[in-house]
């Protein structure tokens, strides 16, 4: 917070920066913010966490360069400085009006006749996501929103009225969602809605307002397909996947629905849950104890810090925090993935479990899944 402040008040003492863009940055959460800010001056692309150190390396420059030239020296300046000297990272600046630079980049990222973000921006920033969810361990739900009879609206009002639902509908979720979250339009009568750290349930009762918010308003329904990164879906190409099969069975079950990917192959969804897990591999003595991740009717993802070759055999058993009964059984190591030094993420399909046991399971995850219909 102290960095934020001085940050702050260094960029409000620069008068050659609008105001306007200052004021927006106040409006910000921290990931965003020092990002943003570096953003005035360099467009270097960087993530919250390489930000901040630029910044804390840019503060004591500023108090360095006072220090020398027993003056105040202009923020720019040091900080072209920086990125040309210190950093390297920059080899022959362009130097390009901010303004002149935001309405250019403006022009590439954003969808010309929505303002929201456009296809090619969606595809960068997917990437950048779904590393930041995998890294911190975080829920990324994505949502695919089409508009009910589009076609039709189209044919008998005419394309200028189409236009003017289209703006409509990106304007009202574009005022309702958060800052944290990313609208795009992705085809002609479809946006994609991405939301950060937020799960399948919480994203539901986002969107069912959403809805209601367009009927209401517009007199038009739009239909949504749902799917959540390390709930139903491991890339980006299965959350898209997923999520068209979703909205897929959404239109067909008479538009104007919410559909989610794990209610309709709720076999293949896998709930985020951290719960004790013992294991005990084939010809060895003792049971190991660790934690579990997730889970699903069929396996378990959990961690270790020590790799298990796949196809290999154990027993396991774990109970679910604020339950008694331990669930038990054989399972068969079908993945692994390094995630740190010394720590690796492995799953296991379940081989020998009792129908009982699988029932009990099956009883978690219902609780879990909520109702997408109206």
């Amino acid at each position: 917070m102290k960095l934020r402040k001085k940050i702050m008040g260094l960029l409000q003492k620069n008068k050659a920066i609008n105001k306007f863009f200052t004021e927006s940055l106040k409006e910000m959460d921290d990931e965003k913010f020092y990002i943003e800010a570096l953003n005035l001056f360099v467009g270097i692309g960087k993530n919250a966490e390489t930000a901040i150190e630029d910044w804390s390396n840019i503060i004591d420059l500023v108090a360095n360069f006072k220090k020398k030239f027993d003056s105040e020296i202009n923020l720019s300046i040091i900080i072209l400085y920086y990125f040309i000297e210190v950093k390297k990272e920059i080899v022959h600046p362009f130097i390009l009006d901010y303004l002149t630079y935001s309405n250019l980049k403006n022009s590439v990222i954003h969808d010309h006749l929505t303002k929201v973000y456009n296809r090619n921006f969606f595809e960068k920033i997917i990437k950048l996501e779904v590393d930041r969810a995998h890294r911190y361990k975080k829920y990324l739900t994505m949502v695919l929103i089409d508009i009910d009879n589009f076609k039709m609206i189209n044919e008998k009002k005419g394309h200028l009225a189409g236009d003017k639902v289209l703006k409509e509908v990106a304007q009202i979720i574009q005022d309702y969602i958060r800052t944290a979250d990313f609208l795009f339009r992705y085809r002609s009568d479809e946006f994609i809605l991405l939301v950060p750290e937020t799960d399948i349930n919480g994203t539901l009762i986002l969107i069912k307002r959403l809805q209601n918010m367009i009927k209401k308003r517009l007199k038009v329904t739009v239909s949504c397909g749902m799917s959540s990164y390390k709930m139903d879906s491991f890339s980006i190409r299965e959350m898209l996947e997923h999520a068209d099969i979703a909205l897929y069975q959404a239109k067909k079950d008479g538009k104007g629905k919410i559909k989610t990917y794990l209610k309709e192959r709720r076999r293949y969804f896998r709930l985020p849950y951290t719960f004790e897990f013992l294991y005990r591999l084939k010809g060895t003595k003792d049971f190991i104890f660790t934690e579990g991740i997730n889970f699903s009717e069929t396996g378990i993802l959990f961690l270790s810090d020590t790799p298990i070759g796949v196809d290999m055999s154990m027993e396991f058993s774990f109970r679910f925090p604020n339950e008694e009964k331990r669930i038990n059984g054989i399972g068969k190591v079908t993945r692994i993935e390094k995630i740190a030094e010394n720590m690796f993420e492995m799953g296991i399909d379940f081989i020998k479990i009792t129908d009982a046991e699988v029932k009990s399971i099956k009883k978690v995850i219902e609780k879990y899944i909520l109702n997408g219909e109206d």
